[in-house]
């Protein structure tokens, strides 16, 4: 039975990892003939999309006092497209009676996180003897590690979805797959939370 749920498992998350992405068209099939491939030990089990705004005040000092002589003000906002995901070789799983239980170590936020460039807004006002290009360009080199921070601030929102998307992954391929069910309910356990929930899906 543990050998049967290890391919199961196997197989209907990569099913899951599928269907989790859009399915390339026939142009980019063509192109990706060149492209090296090799296996990943990561499952996207969740999505998250948000605006984000940094923003950041500059205030000039003359060298070596603390007399001001200018200040500026800038901000940027991006559209910032979170991606969570599982390890498969860190998942783990058990039968409780008739209860199908996932055990996942933690949750991974995959970076460097995916922005939409099409939203980048820059604004930047100075007073004074300031300039807006270098801190602009300073903000510019700060998204990264910035939304990086910010995904994993974000991480204990995404518990819930992800982890109903690991159970409708396993169940919805144990059904197109016309396999006997063997359990009544999906139980997931994100084991990094705070607190540890139960999230059990009836199936």
């Amino acid at each position: 039975m543990r050998i049967f749920l290890t391919l199961t498992l196997m197989m209907s998350l990569l099913y899951g990892l599928y269907t989790l992405n859009p399915k390339p068209s026939a142009h980019t099939l063509h192109l990706t003939q060149f492209v090296s491939l090799s296996p990943s030990d990561d499952c996207a089990v969740a999505k998250l999309q948000t605006l984000e705004n940094i923003h950041h005040v500059f205030v000039k000092h003359i060298p070596h006092t603390d007399i001001p002589y200018g200040k500026i003000d800038a901000q940027l906002s991006v559209m910032a497209h979170y991606t969570y995901a599982i390890k498969l070789s860190e998942l783990r799983f058990d039968m409780k009676d008739d209860v199908l239980v996932f055990k996942v170590p933690r949750l991974y936020l995959m970076t460097p996180v995916a922005h939409d460039s099409a939203t980048l807004n820059r604004t930047c006002h100075s007073v004074l003897l300031a300039s807006c290009k270098n801190t602009l360009n300073t903000l510019m080199t700060e998204v990264s590690s910035v939304l990086a921070d910010r995904g994993q601030a974000q991480i204990p929102i995404v518990y819930d979805s992800a982890s109903k998307a690991l159970a409708d992954h396993f169940d919805t391929f144990m059904k197109l797959n016309h396999k006997p069910p063997f359990y009544r309910a999906i139980e997931v356990i994100f084991e990094d939370e705070v607190t540890p929930s139960r999230r059990v899906f009836m199936h």
